[in-house]
């Protein structure tokens, strides 16, 4: 009797051992590790905003918490950036996030079956990252800071009326600055303005070119290599009293005068969305129609329009954010 008793205890054991198993194997079953690489070009706080808003969005679907992310960032390196792309790829993550245009094409570069959702890229068809805006037939799919270059000169040419020439700085090196360029060009030929182009191939060039043109204003785009040295065009300006005016917000809270902008924040959310529907494999970045914002927010530095002697209208005081 107690030999029988043993055998029926072993084998409750056993039973609820293999209950234990399942159970185990089912719970490991219902939540999925996913595997995310991020990789951005360059620290800036605009990118910065934007990854965060990706990844509070991923916190708000859920993903969080089982998702294993791997974040590098080349510091505006195009060597390191394309060795940071390999490395991801060699480990194939479920998705790639990749933060600048230059980061976009690094990762797709070779790349045969890692999803990449991108942002924020001016112009992905010009960086070929898409086939079109709407269907972009590929592995990639993103979000766009595409910015309103016609409304940010009228902008200018609102704030300081006597501006009649216009120099960009850019890197011709980053396909999204190649992009934006063209649309300077056109808007100033609408606006009957004349404009300078200033080129730099790095960083440490910045503020040299930017000393050196000969313009009444200074426009800075969304290029990655002026933005992570803007303090160096705001240097060169307040120097020889030619205002700075931009395409996104962080650089007007270090000292441009102003700039008509996206929210590097909220365009990250969106793209966190997106994100989240190709680790759920909900979509695919084949179908997924790349995606923008459609209004702009307007960001005024009251202390650097002073040290430049211009006089911003009161009503644009009134509906701007103020940056001091």
């Amino acid at each position: 009797m107690a030999r029988s008793l043993i055998i029926a205890l072993t084998g409750i054991f056993q039973a609820i051992s293999l209950i234990s198993a399942a159970s185990a194997a089912d719970k490991k079953e219902a939540v999925k590790l996913y595997t995310l690489g991020i990789m951005q070009i360059v620290e800036h706080p605009s990118l910065n905003e934007l990854r965060r808003g990706a990844l509070d969005a991923l916190k708000k679907r859920g993903l969080s918490d089982n998702t294993d992310i791997e974040y590098m960032n080349a510091q505006g390196n195009m060597g390191t950036n394309a060795q940071i792309a390999r490395k991801l790829l060699g480990k194939k993550p479920d998705a790639i996030l990749a933060i600048g245009t230059p980061a976009a094409q690094a990762a797709l570069n070779k790349n045969r079956q890692t999803a990449v959702v991108f942002a924020p890229v001016s112009d992905p068809l010009a960086a070929r990252l898409v086939a079109s805006w709407d269907k972009p037939g590929g592995l990639a799919t993103g979000s766009s800071d595409r910015s309103p270059v016609l409304q940010q000169l009228e902008l200018i040419r609102t704030i300081s009326p006597g501006v009649k020439r216009v120099a960009i700085l850019y890197n011709p090196g980053e396909a999204n600055s190649q992009a934006v360029t063209e649309q300077f060009r056109q808007a100033c030929q609408k606006l009957q303005l004349a404009y300078e182009e200033g080129s730099v191939q790095s960083s440490s060039m910045v503020f040299s070119v930017a000393s050196s043109v000969r313009a009444d204003a200074i426009y800075v785009p969304t290029d990655n290599t002026v933005v992570s040295a803007i303090e160096a065009v705001i240097k060169a300006g307040v120097a020889r009293k030619i205002p700075v005016f931009t395409a996104e917000s962080e650089s007007v809270r270090k000292g441009a005068l102003a700039a008509l902008a996206v929210d590097y924040y909220q365009l990250g959310l969106t793209t966190g969305e997106m994100l989240a529907d190709i680790l759920e494999k909900k979509s695919s970045p084949a179908v997924m129609p790349v995606r923008f914002q459609e209004t702009f927010q307007l960001h005024i530095n009251p202390r650097h329009a002073e040290a430049m002697g211009v006089q911003i209208p009161a009503d644009l005081l009134r509906k701007a954010i103020l940056h001091h």
